[in-house]
């Protein structure tokens, strides 16, 4: 029955959307498509092909549910392109038990979508390991089948495109608004002929991170959740960004080819909010940003904070302030591979160069650490991880606690709060974490921490080095001494008898695999959620 449903639902978006009738909706528009729920209000919009200028003044748009309970019209108003219309919906609080229908009417024609939910809908974006296909992660059957479950899930897929010119919307797309099943999640027909997934830019659908962190969001909300796919294999976060956010940087102030192919045509749809997994593409960047703490930073801590503010931006601006200006984005900070462009120094850049987020740098952010979700043996290389349920979970975590207010929901892990030198010992340092859980610290191994005194050489403390068990760049190699619930005392006699005054660094998993599967060393005892690399100064 779902996949007579699905079928029939996508026939009506394309006779809405693309039939012989004047008015249509925009290609990001379908039946099946779940729309922002109350209090913000929906913004819907499309184009009259023979009305011209007086398409926005001419067309109205009827919303009605399907059992005939309600129905509302609006008028619709020109739209940001020449020949377009946009209306914005009352309002409407919706939920799963209550599907509309919507009717863009003008004197001459009309189009219709249906077997619409309003809930609320969540942007996934990045580069190949959100890309990464349901299909393929660990347990992939089991989730593709399970897909079948969650009707109240709706999927879009954007096409890749890349533009020099903003696209008002993509000329087609991927994959039409679908109800969630063991079909509209699966790109299963794309393989090689030996049977092995296919790679990058073959994926298409569906994100794996991006489907379980909408289905666990569903799950302990209720709330029907749209999921726009829009991703792009090996692609830079400069792809990403308007021209805008590359000046506020102090940079180019071209726009990047996705930006302008695969976001802007987005903007008017009104949204909760976004995730992100990007940044192993800016591997190389130039260590040009001052951090927070005094060190260079990958020219990423500036183009990724500029990016969700240029998008909040925006995005609230296209749908008429119907979107929050601020509102809630999520990113999963990078996960161990076996690489030679130093990921430590990006992962750290994805924060801003703070130990954690929400900060001064990027606010109303959350992250999903995984670090230490090593998988060298991936048949996709080790780049991309197979473990995407873990991704995906801790990054419903930080959603459901950001985003929706539960503020119980446990998420992030230890948080490295202050490092201080150990007033009975001149060779010890304290390093204490907050958000550390109910049941405190759980070590469970005792590598992955350095020091570095700074002295007067430029080149000392840098942190494009990492570690690999000797000095490099004055990073050494410390010791766990001992551990508290909530602070880890380590020490490195060699260094920190010497230092005298000078300024005094520590740092913990600054490499490219820090640790073997889920054994890094800081963790919240029972709730499998590590700490995160940082770099901070002894104070």
């Amino acid at each position: 029955m779902q996949l007579i449903g699905l079928f029939c639902g996508v026939m009506a978006s394309v006779i809405g959307a693309s039939g012989s009738t004047s008015v249509r909706f925009a290609h990001s528009y379908g039946s099946n498509m779940v729309l922002q729920r109350a209090p913000k209000k929906a913004v819907v919009w499309g184009f009259c092909s023979d009305l011209g200028q007086s398409c926005g003044s001419s067309v109205s748009v009827t919303l009605a549910s399907a059992d005939g309970a309600s129905s509302s019209t609006t008028p619709a108003s020109p739209g940001g392109l020449p020949g377009s219309w946009l209306a914005v919906l009352p309002a409407t609080k919706g939920g799963v038990g209550t599907s509309y229908n919507i009717t863009a009417s003008s004197q001459s024609s009309s189009a219709s979508i249906g077997n619409v939910l309003f809930g609320d809908v969540w942007v996934c974006s990045g580069q190949s390991n959100m890309a990464f296909l349901l299909e393929n992660a660990f347990n992939g059957t089991a989730l593709v089948q399970d897909a079948n479950n969650w009707p109240n899930i709706r999927l879009f897929t954007s096409k890749k495109t890349s533009s020099k010119v903003p696209l008002g919307e993509q000329p087609v797309v991927e994959e039409q608004w679908s109800i969630s099943s063991n079909a509209s999640v699966s790109d299963d027909h794309k393989r090689t002929e030996d049977g092995q997934g296919v790679f990058d830019d073959d994926w298409l659908y569906m994100s794996a991170v991006c489907y379980i962190f909408g289905r666990e969001v569903h799950k302990a909300t209720g709330v029907p959740i749209g999921l726009v796919n829009t991703n792009w294999g090996g692609t830079p976060v400069e792809f990403w960004m308007s021209g805008d956010a590359e000046t506020s940087c102090n940079d180019t102030t071209t726009a990047g080819g996705a930006y302008n192919g695969m976001i802007k045509p987005l903007l008017n749809m009104t949204i909760t909010g976004a995730i992100w997994y990007q940044g192993e593409a800016n591997g190389g960047d130039p260590y040009t940003v001052a951090g927070p703490q005094g060190l260079p930073l990958p020219r990423y801590a500036c183009h990724f904070p500029a990016m969700i503010a240029d998008w909040r931006k925006k995005w609230s601006e296209g749908t008429r302030g119907n979107t929050d200006a601020t509102f809630p984005f999520g990113y999963v900070q990078l996960a161990a591979w076996k690489s030679d462009i130093h990921p430590a120094g990006i992962r750290w850049a994805q924060s801003g160069g703070y130990p954690a987020v929400p900060n001064k740098a990027m606010p109303n952010v959350f992250d999903a650490i995984a670090f230490d979700l090593l998988d060298l043996t991936s048949p996709f290389g080790s780049v991309h991880i197979r473990d995407k349920t873990t991704v995906g979970n801790r990054l419903a975590a930080g959603g459901l606690a950001l985003a929706y207010g539960q503020q119980d929901m446990y998420w992030q892990g230890p948080v490295a709060a202050t490092v201080k030198a150990s007033p009975s010992s001149d060779t010890t340092i304290t390093i204490s974490f907050t958000n550390t859980g109910p049941s405190g610290l759980e070590l469970r191994n005792t590598t992955g921490f350095e020091v570095c005194t700074l002295g007067t050489d430029a080149t000392n403390c840098s942190l494009t080095a990492e570690a690999n068990n000797t000095a490099v760049n004055g990073w050494h190699a410390a010791t766990v001494v001992s551990h508290t619930s909530s602070a880890v005392t380590i020490s490195s006699p060699s260094v920190l008898a010497s230092a005298q005054g000078s300024r005094v660094f520590v740092r913990y998993g600054w490499a490219a695999i820090p640790c073997a599967y889920k054994a890094c060393s800081v963790y919240a005892k029972g709730l499998d959620f590590p700490a995160g690399p940082f770099v901070l100064p002894v104070a």
